[in-house]
This record gives structure tokens, C-alpha cells and sequence, in this order.
């Protein structure tokens, strides 16, 4: 008689562990889960953030590119010259830096109007040359 008791006490203890360390392991999931999801948030808002700034970049390279009347090509420099400010970093890269002084340090950039005779054929195509080799 004493050995069915002894058993009984065996199996209830045995199904209470089990079921605690159930409940440990879908907590530990649990828990898992929830880092998972938060670190994964944190990549994609990442990768967002790096999309609309390459994004916003060609945007404003594509607005030089097909500017089509001279005098309108110092205020689209001017807001590349805003984008490299704000995004300094990208100026570490030598083309970009290149570009940065050499066209847009100029002060008919920041006054945003060129008087006649700045922009000639020759010049446009040597900064559409050297706006190519910018990248991000």
C-alpha cells in the first residue's frame, strides 16, 4: 500500500515540475520574442531612415542633372551643399568631399543667383563630372 502512495506522490510531483518548467519555457520564449521584435524594429526604422536619405540624395542630384537653365543651378547646388551639412558623414568620402570643395564652398552657391557668364558648357560638364562621382 505504501508503494501505490509513494507513486502517486511521484507523479504529482513530477506533473507540478513539469508544468512549472512549461511555464518557464513559454516565459523565456515569451521574453525572447519581445527582444526579437524590438531589435528587429530597431533594424528596419534603420534601414528606413538610410533609404529616405539615399532616397532624398539622388532626389537632389537628379534636380542638378536636369536643371536646364544656368541660373538655376546655384540654388539646386545650395541644397545639396544643406544635405552634405546636415549629413557631415558623407563628406568623409573623398569624391564627396571633392565636390563639396570645389563647387559648392562656392560663394554663387550660397547666394543662390550667378551672375551671366558664371556657368559656361565647359564648367557644367566638369561639375556634372564630378556630381556623378558623389555617392552615399
Amino acid at each position: 500500500m505504501a508503494k501505490p502512495l509513494l507513486q502517486q506522490f511521484k507523479n504529482k510531483m513530477t506533473n507540478e515540475i513539469i508544468k512549472e518548467l512549461d511555464s518557464i519555457i513559454v516565459g523565456i520564449f515569451a521574453l525572447i520574442g519581445v527582444v526579437l521584435g524590438f531589435l528587429l524594429q530597431l533594424l528596419f526604422s534603420h534601414l528606413s531612415e538610410k533609404k529616405r536619405i539615399k532616397q532624398e540624395f539622388q532626389d537632389i542630384k537628379n534636380s542638378i542633372y536636369y536643371t536646364t537653365i544656368e541660373n538655376n543651378l546655384c540654388p539646386e547646388l545650395l541644397k545639396l551643399k544643406r544635405f552634405f551639412t546636415r549629413y557631415d558623414k558623407f563628406l568623409k568620402k573623398q569624391e564627396n568631399n571633392y565636390f563639396f570643395q570645389k563647387w559648392l564652398m562656392d560663394p554663387c552657391v550660397e547666394e543662390a543667383f550667378t551672375g551671366v557668364g558664371f556657368w559656361n558648357k565647359g564648367k557644367i560638364k566638369e561639375m556634372l563630372r564630378d556630381l556623378e562621382k558623389t555617392k552615399i
